[in-house]
């Protein structure tokens, strides 16, 4: 007989279609805890480097009739979070790459991408990101690892609107975020797997969903 061995996806894929009220745990395991956070800035620097020019790592370019500029910048922001295990310093380093046509409005692309530092007395958050945006809409998500005190959390945020709407101008336009929301919980960022490989053996159609 054919044992059909089914994968994570296959019941996650199986849980959704069903209708299972409840989320798919090992047996004899208790569910991760997680909390659900929310932040806003209420403050935002970027560093003053002394003398250096602020432009000197400025590098702008043409590219098949588009505008190309790519640069790094510093960036302090003090963030109010629902959750104090969260430290109010929110340090980044952010690199950004902006692809326009050169007209007044933009109508390009940001492809940004950072380092995360959160500090405080007891610990500390480390990380990274990235965040894609056009004219109308922005996408980004942050990936933290607790340290000291919070050694044993984990984070994942992403960027939202700010309820302030001259702080809600400045988020749509500008290549770092002026609010989040996302989870803590308690266990390691899950690991990348290996790299996928073709395989020729038969396959668990997923979707769409077979009717038999």
């Amino acid at each position: 007989m054919r044992t059909l061995r089914l994968s994570l996806v296959g019941t996650v894929m199986l849980a959704l279609v069903g209708g299972l009220g409840g989320a798919v745990v090992a047996q004899d395991e208790e569910p991760t805890p997680v909390t659900f956070v929310t932040g806003t800035v209420a403050e935002a620097y970027t560093l003053d480097e002394g003398d250096t020019d602020a432009d000197s790592d400025l590098a702008s370019y043409d590219l098949r009739g588009y505008e190309v500029m790519t640069q790094t910048a510093p960036i302090r922001q003090v963030v109010e979070w629902s959750d104090p295990r969260l430290p109010t310093d929110l340090w980044l380093t952010l690199g950004y790459t902006l692809i326009s046509t050169g007209e007044d409005d933009f109508d390009g692309a940001i492809n940004v991408a950072w380092q995360s530092l959160l500090e405080d007395e007891l610990g500390r958050w480390r990380g990274t990101g990235r965040s894609v945006q056009g004219p109308d809409e922005k996408y980004s998500l942050y990936a933290l690892t607790g340290e000291g005190a919070y050694e044993g959390l984990s984070a994942l945020l992403r960027g939202t609107t700010p309820d302030d709407m001259e702080a809600g101008l400045l988020h749509a336009h500008a290549p770092w975020d002026m609010a989040y929301e996302g989870y803590i919980f308690e266990a390691e960022l899950t690991p990348f797997p290996d790299a996928p490989v073709p395989l020729m053996a038969e396959a668990v159609q997923i979707w769409p969903v077979p009717t038999e």
